[in-house]
């Protein structure tokens, strides 16, 4: 979740949820935990790209903001149940973060504590082992509470969707480009 004006907004990996064409059916079920689903599932609603990665795939913008509804409950606001993260842009390469992500082979989360590096310009680097395929999307915080409540580093993805071994996994360095698709989530949101 990411903190937002309207309490609705999930960052992903663009990669997750626009390939050919954007995905459909949809669903966002946080705290999802040995088939448990705390905080229930909420429908996809808008899903926000960039046009660059719509025409090219880069990997410097592989980042999705998701505007989710609770089905059956108008008005529930999903940020209220989960906490959000502050989208942090322009922090650079070298943070201590903490990397969640699901992979294809547990029923769990994956949860790492890791130094970032800079992969190249526009993409981090984390070494943390048991980030599988189904990890992609995953958000890389800073500051991490309880709450829920947190700086958003990165995401996993970006450079080969994320990483092609379990011990190296990547992200776009969130910038103005970030911020941009950010802002025009939160004018996607408003418009319901």
């Amino acid at each position: 979740m990411v903190d937002s004006t309207h309490e609705d907004l999930v960052v992903t990996a663009a990669h997750c949820v626009y390939g050919s064409g954007y995905a459909t059916n949809i669903e966002f079920v946080p705290g999802y935990h040995d088939g448990a689903r705390p905080h229930g599932a909420w429908l996809v609603q808008a899903v926000v790209v960039a046009r660059a990665w719509r025409q090219s795939h880069d990997p410097d913008l592989d980042i999705a903001f998701l505007t989710v509804v609770a089905a059956g409950h108008p008005g529930w606001k999903i940020q209220r149940a989960t906490g959000g993260l502050r989208l942090g842009t322009g922090l650079g390469y070298g943070r201590w973060t903490g990397l969640i992500g699901y992979n294809n082979a547990v029923q769990d989360p994956v949860w790492c504590a890791a130094h970032s590096h800079e992969f190249r310009p526009g993409q981090l680097v984390f070494y943390c082992h048991g980030y599988r395929d189904g990890t992609s999307g995953g958000p890389s915080i800073i500051g991490l509470t309880s709450r829920g409540t947190g700086t958003l580093y990165g995401v996993i993805g970006g450079y080969q969707q994320g990483g092609n071994f379990e011990w190296a996994s990547y992200s776009p360095a969130l910038g103005a480009a970030a911020l941009a698709l950010y802002r025009q989530a939160e004018a996607t949101a408003a418009r319901g």
